[in-house]
């Protein structure tokens, strides 16, 4: 590299974000409206060092970043609301920011710089960017407001010897590649050494060449420099093809400066071919995964969902639920709000979060899924304001599967009633609700007298027969709200709720001259039988299943004792 004297420029483009052209665009051109403003803000929010704003046509904030909470050093809710000018202050605003806001408001781009005081972190040299914001008929509704602040560079502007030192230092020590063009010829007028080694060149050969002809944009019949004179190639990311064939991905950053009396451009390019196949591959996996993914942003908004989660939830494609309220997936709302509470806690805590809930489809139906979450942010604890990730698994089969089974569990093979596991367990249940509720309960347990003469007489099938029609019968005298169970063999019980003691002496006796009455039917031969009974009811001292199973199995023995086909309250005997 030469040792020329390098100087920056005396006049700066004052856009925050492009110095690349000796030709700035015309302030005049009406800027293109974002494709989503709060897309855009989720984005640079919490990655630029910039201040970042959006103001509406009142002029007051409507969405600020956290550098420029910073920067004022007053809380976000004190701003957001706030006039422009109760903020930066009279001076800057009536000098500066009212005229620009009064051009971007017109429909114009406008960039201002200067020297300014900040509250917290003193005067700084910044250079802002106002652009107007489009709604979708095109009218502007606000502005969006860039500020860099730039003044390391303006103090090294303004030491020229330390400035240059610093360059030349940056040059050569960059880890990117480096160039700089002569503005007059368009031809290399230097390299560093990771230029050479990028375009597979020596420092001879790159500095001899145009800069047209070191690269060759892909889609263009432009040359890189003819490109980079026009704008076009200035912080944008481009496919160039090498001299030697090969093609990389790269990101552009030209700024002009001064080598002697000459004007050139210094340009870093920013190699991302690896980088781009692999979000290239990420988006690939994201977009053609069989389960769903998701990203949630502050105020539980869906940010981002992948095909198979749209799918999965009833939708034609992600961008009907993107930037949407997770409420709109809410099924059962009281137990989703439990279950986000408890997910942001275990998240806040480095837990993991595996669950299974019911969401709701588009058109209202209940999908049961499973979900694993992981907060973006690496920190401990997370900042979950920076998104939660979501993969979500359609287990609506395997529900199903589930409550076959428990509904085959839950019922007797032969009869069709509870069986006894799953009689214990809901019973417990209502004991639970009626003590809540402060109402009557009983429980009655009967069991056929002298069952195994049937069995030894007119065979084990006919046993069975006589089980069927017993529950049969006693089914047409219970009410849906009572539950019937078969407890093993000839043993059965019935739960009684809200049924007061005397309602269960009616109903026990009824049940038994049903029985009585009923006529068994066995080939060419017919047979009755009887039944005994015991029952008991919930009370103070019988306050559980095990205590009211044990009082009302003493009226049955009782009930047995006494000549058998008689129903027995413990109440009247067993406690006498």
């Amino acid at each position: 590299m030469n040792s020329r004297a390098i100087r920056f420029p005396k006049h700066r483009a004052a856009t925050p974000n492009t110095m690349s052209s000796v030709e700035p665009r015309s302030n005049n051109e009406p800027a293109k409206p974002p494709r989503d403003l709060f897309d855009l803000f989720s984005r640079l929010i919490s990655t630029s060092p910039d201040f970042i704003s959006y103001i509406d046509r009142k002029i007051t904030y409507q969405i600020i970043n956290d550098r420029y909470v910073t920067a004022t050093g007053l809380p976000k809710e004190q701003i957001i609301g706030k006039h422009v000018k109760d903020v930066i202050g009279s001076e800057i605003y009536f000098t500066h920011t009212e005229a620009a806001l009064e051009r971007c408001f017109n429909g114009n781009t406008t960039t201002y710089e200067g020297w300014f005081n900040y509250n917290a972190i003193g005067r700084r040299y910044v250079t802002t960017k106002l652009t107007p914001y489009f709604d979708k008929q095109n009218n502007i509704i606000g502005a969006l407001i860039y500020s860099r602040d730039i003044t390391d560079q303006k103090k090294a502007e303004d030491r020229s010897i330390e400035s240059e030192a610093m360059f030349r230092q940056m040059f050569e020590g960059h880890k990117s590649p480096i160039i700089l063009i002569d503005l007059q010829n368009g031809h290399v007028a230097d390299a560093n050494h990771q230029a050479c080694s990028f375009f597979n060149t020596n420092y001879n050969q790159i500095t001899s060449q145009h800069a047209n002809h070191i690269a060759q944009p892909i889609n263009s019949s432009r040359g890189l420099f003819d490109m980079l004179l026009s704008g076009q190639a200035d912080h944008e990311q481009l496919i160039i093809k090498l001299n030697n064939k090969t093609q990389k991905e790269v990101l552009i950053q030209s700024t002009p400066i001064w080598v002697d009396a000459d004007a050139h451009l210094c340009i870093i390019i920013r190699d991302i071919t690896a980088e781009a196949e692999h979000k290239r591959e990420l988006q690939s996996i994201f977009s053609n995964s069989m389960i769903g993914v998701g990203i949630m942003r502050p105020g539980r908004t869906i940010d981002k969902c992948n095909p198979r989660l749209a799918q999965m939830l009833g939708y034609d494609h992600p961008s009907d639920i993107e930037k949407h309220s997770t409420k709109i997936l809410h099924y059962d709302y009281p137990e989703t709000e439990r279950f986000v509470h408890t997910y942001r806690t275990k998240l806040i805590n480095g837990e993991p979060i595996h669950a299974d809930l019911q969401l709701k489809r588009k058109d209202g139906s209940p999908v049961w899924c499973s979900f694993s979450a992981n907060a973006l942010d690496t920190n401990i604890p997370p900042d979950l304001d920076k998104g939660i990730l979501w993969i979500v698994d359609d287990i609506s089969p395997r529900k199903a599967i589930e409550s076959m089974l428990q509904k085959i569990a839950s019922k007797d093979g032969l009869t069709g009633i509870y069986s006894r596991s799953y009689f214990l367990e809901h019973s417990k249940k209502m004991i639970h609700q009626t003590q809540s509720d402060n109402t009557p309960l009983t429980l009655i347990l009967l069991d056929i007298d002298h069952f195994k003469r049937v069995n030894d007489t007119h065979g084990h099938p006919t046993g069975d027969k006589t089980i069927t029609s017993l529950t049969q019968c006693i089914n047409k005298i219970l009410r849906k709200s009572d539950a019937f169970g078969r407890m093993g063999g000839e043993e059965f019980a019935i739960l009684l709720p809200n049924t007061s003691l005397d309602e269960t002496r009616t109903i026990s006796e009824q049940i038994r001259q049903a029985i009585q009455n009923t006529t068994i039917d066995n080939d060419n031969t017919s047979f009755n039988i009887t039944i005994s009974l015991g029952f008991a009811a919930l009370t103070p001292e019988l306050d559980t299943l095990d205590k009211l199973i044990s009082a009302a199995d003493k009226a049955l023995y009782h009930a047995k004792q006494s000549g058998r086909n008689q129903s027995c309250s413990y109440h009247d005997f067993c406690l006498v």
